[in-house]
């Protein structure tokens, strides 16, 4: 009879043990918000969370360019045209964090740099002369910079630098009259000539090289006779005549004219 009690207390104690055991594995704790995935799925999870991390961190703007304005003046120096270049560029920022700012190749010959009027310097950086801030603002950009020509087929061309930009507004003057001045990779073009100058404005798209040109000087080209009055007197066996040319001159080198 003792050994049937013992039996039957231990068996008791048995289903006593593995009943909360039950409770403890059948409802798990709802109210902490416990989830449980098998590890498969949660790396998957995981490499989608990073890559939506990565490209929202790339679409990220750091930084805008506004409209360029370009005034080239050509100047024949040692018997050379050469072309002036001011270039101001509008750049906003938007992050206080480290942004390079690309601006023109880094072989274009500058000579002058300021920000918001105030001089700075330029990094180079694979090819390109880089501006780095970590203030976030509105800045004016202006640089200076000198661009050789080349003559080809009887006409002078230069190619010109643009900044990085969203549009360029670009107006030239070139020395002379009667000129047939000509603009490639540029639209909206204009062309005037005042005083003693041919006047180029045209505008310029993203990525585009322009390329001014030109046709060489000449003699015939440089002056133009508009008008001519003559007048004869007799003074007995001979005839002398008096002249009134107008002369036009487009350039300020000495020249020899034929009449």
């Amino acid at each position: 009879m003792r050994y049937t009690l013992g039996i039957i207390l231990l068996m008791l104690y048995t289903l006593t043990a593995y009943a909360e055991q039950s409770t403890e594995i059948e409802e798990p704790n709802h109210s902490a918000g416990e989830v449980r995935l098998p590890r498969e799925v949660y790396n998957t999870m995981l490499k989608e969370a990073e890559k939506a991390i990565e490209i929202s961190q790339e679409e990220v703007i750091s930084h805008a360019y506004g409209k360029v304005h370009l005034i080239i003046n050509v100047l024949e120096e040692n018997d050379k045209m050469t072309g002036h270049v001011e270039a101001r560029i509008p750049v906003s920022t938007y992050t206080d964090t480290w942004t390079s700012i690309p601006l023109l190749d880094s072989d274009t010959a500058l000579t002058l740099v300021s920000i918001n009027q105030q001089a700075a310097q330029l990094a180079n950086i694979d090819g390109k002369f880089v501006w780095q801030t970590n203030i976030k603002g509105e800045y004016v950009i202006d640089l200076s910079y000198v661009v050789d020509s080349i003559v080809k087929n009887g006409k002078v061309i230069l190619e010109i630098p643009v900044p990085n930009s969203t549009s360029t507004l670009l107006e030239a003057s070139i020395p002379g009259l009667q000129l047939n001045a000509t603009l490639s990779n540029a639209v909206g073009i204009t062309s005037s000539e005042f005083y003693d100058h041919t006047q180029i404005k045209a505008y310029i798209s993203p990525g585009k090289i322009p390329k001014l040109s030109w046709k060489l000087p000449t003699e015939e080209s440089n002056y133009s006779i508009s008008r001519a009055i003559y007048k004869g007197k007799s003074d007995g066996n001979s005839i002398v005549w008096e002249a009134d040319i107008l002369v036009e001159l487009f350039t300020e080198s000495e020249m020899l004219l034929p009449l």
